[in-house]
């Protein structure tokens, strides 16, 4: 190979190399987790849900935590009231991996 040919080779490989680490850090960093799809489609349908019911409330806080298999997602809201879970379950399911999981309103 000549030597400009080589050092044209060369700089295309060095290229390919931080192009290529350039994608994986940056799918690393972007990436959405089940934890906060869980969380982010809890607060929608939980919000649509008081939405259909015209009262003042307010959600405070949406917490998520895993037990053995079992995630639990617990949703704040004030004044206290009832949300159809089975419903929030599902779309968290659809959207998730979760296999098994239990909504609880406070």
């Amino acid at each position: 190979m000549s030597n400009k040919g080589q050092v044209a080779f060369e700089s295309l490989i060095l290229l390919l190399v931080i192009m290529t680490a350039a994608i994986v850090i940056t799918g690393y960093y972007l990436q959405t987790h089940d934890d906060t799809a869980a969380l982010a489609t809890a607060r929608t349908e939980a919000l649509s849900q008081l939405v259909e019911k015209k009262g003042l409330y307010e959600i405070g806080q949406v917490k998520i935590s895993h037990s053995g298999s079992a995630t639990e997602v617990t949703i704040q809201v004030t004044p206290t009231t009832t949300l159809d879970t089975d419903s929030i379950e599902n779309s968290i399911k659809q959207v998730t991996r979760f296999k098994e999981v239990n909504v609880t309103i406070n």
